[in-house]
């Protein structure tokens, strides 16, 4: 109850703080219908130019404070002040925004429809610093093929100086051209609010370069030709992606950011998919926050790079190759169907992928270095592959193998034992299982189990057996039944931007709640045995405790009465492996099981 009610109101301070802000935002400044603007004399359209200054030479009192409207007759309008930005609405051809000499331009498109059909000039163009406000519903097109929708060309006069067309709002902007929908020829498209859609045949944006970045609202750039590219960025050009949702795809690539290009999600959700070739190219791919997700991508390729890293998030790429001449995961989640690298190097966080293979086209042979985290293959790696593990390197086969098919593991696993700590493991699931444990391995009841043997200076370092939720896991308030504090966890909204921390938070908000007041979380299995015992009133087991590893003569009735009522499971017939590492998703079902809620 105390959860869900934690829930309710945490709801509703997001809906009251969403209001706070509504009522704070100034009213819009008039808004000029530019429907009827004037046209050239040859016909070709209208067009309206807003400049700022720093320094006007013939007003030098405005210092930079005010704007100057410009439109087809070059007639100026009244100058208008910062506050009273131009609103534009209505029907006209083409828009101007500059923000010369380090100024910044701020306007609001208000249901406004720009279309530009002559070969003269692209339709809506930003050089300097433009701030543009969305409100309602605007497009912006173009019907010819060598002109674009949006072109951000950064050359504010006097000074070439990159520009940078932030867009906010609560409104939308689609932007259409035949070939190319927004063009950045020096500078940055930031979108931080709104919804932006750019579509066009080759390039939904064209960013050679320059940098795509989304910190808010959403941004969706699509290529409908059958070779397209979503967003090409190459050439050193980035994408970022810090909060909100970027959607990139094309017929042969949804993100190309090859040639020294970079695309770095650390927040928000990334979704890329491509029909024929790469969902995403780029010389680095980083993941420290935030979701990359590749779930609608139908290339025979997810991820193709010189460099991939994981730090935090998430990156879901199931069923797909995930190829790269270096990986490194030291946190967060990484899904993939095969994993082609050169080398691979795990540290901490999830990794989960069907294969392992040495990436094509290089040297025939794989290293993978594992000192921490949790990796699960379903098949061994072939030999041309080098496992070489330490500290708290942790590798499971789920698929059943022979003894003699994963014998290399083993073989580099008892060599490293003297730098592996009981937090380590090898796992695998024999493929016949009436055949004798080897020597050296323990039986969990589903794994044949290697352990490290020496002592984890630090056990809060070694990762959780069970992985994080995934947000396509995570539904919104109201979900859980009412009373279910294991439930509870799909009654928590973490959103798209959500972060690895974010299973951390829930679980140990879920594990106060549901434990005795002032009850530490258990960190092993004997810590939770005697809890749940303790809780229980200490009643004494059916039988005298029998398992030879448990010392603690009260840890010892505890893991034999919850092994007698079901609650837990024992190890083998004499081991109860007080120890192990027991997961807080795990400690929540436990004591649901035990304490079942009527």
């Amino acid at each position: 109850m105390k959860l869900r009610k934690l829930a309710r109101q945490l709801a509703a301070a997001a809906v009251a703080g969403a209001m706070t802000l509504s009522l704070c935002m100034p009213a819009l400044a008039e808004t000029w219908d530019m429907s009827n603007t004037e046209k050239y004399p040859n016909g070709k359209g209208s067009w309206i130019s807003v400049y700022r200054y720093a320094d006007n030479a013939d007003y030098p009192e405005l210092n930079g404070q005010f704007l100057t409207i410009w439109y087809s007759g070059d007639k100026p309008d009244p100058i208008k002040e910062k506050d009273d930005a131009p609103v534009f609405s209505g029907r006209f051809e083409t828009l101007d925004l500059n923000g010369n000499e380090g100024t910044t331009v701020h306007a609001t498109l208000q249901d406004a429809h720009i279309e530009y059909n002559a070969d003269s000039r692209h339709t809506l163009t930003t050089s300097g610093n433009v701030e543009l406000t969305l409100s309602g519903s605007n497009t912006v097109t173009h019907n010819n093929t060598n002109k674009l929708a949006i072109d951000i060309d950064g050359n504010g006069w006097p000074d070439q100086t990159p520009g940078l067309l932030t867009i906010q709002g609560s409104g939308s902007l689609t932007a259409e051209a035949p070939s190319r929908g927004i063009r950045i020829q020096n500078g940055t498209l930031d979108v931080t609010d709104g919804t932006v859609n750019a579509t066009a045949a080759d390039n939904g944006i064209y960013a050679l370069g320059n940098t795509v970045q989304v910190s808010g609202g959403t941004l969706c750039a699509t290529a409908t030709g059958e070779h397209g590219i979503g967003i090409k960025a190459s050439h050193n050009g980035q994408v970022t992606v810090s909060g909100g949702k970027l959607t990139a795809s094309g017929g042969g690539f949804g993100i190309e950011a090859s040639e020294n290009g970079r695309v770095t999600v650390s927040g928000g959700t990334l979704n890329a998919s491509a029909k024929e070739t790469v969902a995403i190219t780029g010389s680095s791919i980083t993941v420290n926050g935030g979701v990359l997700n590749l779930e609608d991508n139908t290339a025979p390729v997810g991820i193709l790079s010189k460099d991939l890293n994981v730090t935090n998030g998430w990156l879901t790429a199931k069923g797909q190759t995930v190829s790269a001449n270096n990986i490194t995961v030291s946190g967060g989640v990484m899904e993939a169907g095969v994993l082609n690298c050169s080398q691979l190097n795990v540290s901490g966080g999830w990794v989960e992928a069907d294969t392992l293979e040495p990436r094509e086209n290089d040297a025939s042979s794989c290293t993978v270095n594992l000192s921490g985290g949790n990796v699960k293959l379903k098949s061994v790696p072939d030999s041309s592959v080098t496992v070489n593990f330490s500290k708290r390197a942790r590798l499971t086969i789920t698929e059943p193998v022979s003894e003699s098919d994963v014998s290399a593991l083993v073989e580099a696993f008892e060599n490293a034992q003297s730098d592996l700590y009981t937090t380590a493991y090898l796992r695998y699931k024999p493929a016949d299982d009436n055949a004798p444990l080897p020597d050296g391995a323990d039986w969990d009841g589903s794994y044949v189990v290697y352990q490290g043997i020496q002592t984890d200076p630090d056990r809060n370092l070694a990762t959780d057996d069970n992985k994080p939720l995934l947000p396509s896991d995570i539904v919104e308030i109201g979900a859980a039944p009412e009373g279910d504090a294991g439930g509870a966890i799909a009654a928590v909204v973490l959103g798209s931007a959500a972060v690895w921390g974010g299973y951390e938070v829930v679980t140990r908000v879920i594990l106060n709640e549901l434990l005795p007041e002032g009850a530490a979380i258990p960190a092993n299995r004997g810590q939770l045995a005697l809890l749940v015992w303790n809780n229980a009133g200490r009643p004494e087991p059916a039988a005298q405790p029998a398992f030879a590893d448990v010392a603690d003569a009260d840890m010892a009735k505890a893991a034999q009465w919850c092994a007698e009522q079901g609650i837990m499971e024992a190890k083998s017939a004499d081991t109860f492996k007080p120890e192990g590492w027991t997961p807080k998703f795990n400690v929540i079902g436990t004591w649901n099981k035990a304490f079942p809620k009527h």
